[in-house]
């Protein structure tokens, strides 16, 4: 398989078999954008001046307190809370609302997954490693299951979107049969016919990840 810039992450991503590989695309996303706003990127007047405009959601300030970037975070909040400081009550007021409905981190994630996703179709419409390697794929979880079978996947990948939508399909039946199994081996645990009967691990967790899994 031909390896660039743009494969590269994304074949990185599915040679790991843990989990749904999607799902660790958004989180590389995730965390790489949160290291870049508390890096280089704060002293970036164009970015500071974006994030003082679009703030930051609850998810991705918890994600920077987390990092222990405090002093960064700190220097960030200064010119950010400045924002707030308006002439009038009216003016603050339509100020407060758009605050509350903007994140620059989840849009930059947004605008860059977007490119991800597409990249990973034009690597299954391209290459047939890539496409037996997204087939072996052990799971997909609902929400990224249902985006891989969007228009512009079945825009991008001409040649071969049959294969790729069954492909999807056979991946999140076979975690739905897995689970459902799971899920009863579970509630058979409270049976009191099977007192003291073991029970496996993948039960003792089959709640968790059947919630994981559809959201």
């Amino acid at each position: 398989m031909k390896e660039d810039i743009c494969s590269i992450p994304i074949n990185d991503i599915f040679n790991d078999n843990d989990g749904c590989p999607i799902c660790r695309m958004y989180e590389l996303l995730e965390s790489n954008t949160v290291k870049y706003i508390l890096g280089a990127a704060k002293m970036e007047p164009d970015i500071r001046i974006q994030t003082n405009q679009k703030g930051f959601c609850r998810h991705h300030y918890d994600k920077m307190l987390a990092s222990n970037s405090r002093l960064q975070l700190a220097l960030i909040l200064e010119t950010h809370l400045e924002e707030y400081q308006k002439d009038s009550p009216k003016e603050f007021s339509a100020f407060a609302r758009s605050k509350t409905e903007s994140c620059y981190v989840c849009e930059r994630i947004d605008f860059n997954f977007e490119r991800l996703m597409r990249n990973m179709f034009v690597l299954f419409e391209t290459e047939a490693e890539f496409r037996e390697k997204f087939r072996n794929s052990p799971k997909l979880c609902f929400k990224h299951a249902k985006l891989c079978i969007s228009p512009t996947a079945k825009k991008v990948i001409k040649k071969n979107y049959k294969e790729f939508e069954s492909a999807v399909f056979d991946i999140v039946n076979k975690n739905v049969e897995d689970m459902c199994k799971q899920l009863r081996d579970f509630c058979e645990m409270y049976d009191y016919k099977n007192a003291g009967k073991a029970v496996s691990s993948d039960a003792k967790l089959s709640v968790e990840r059947a919630v994981e899994f559809l959201i």
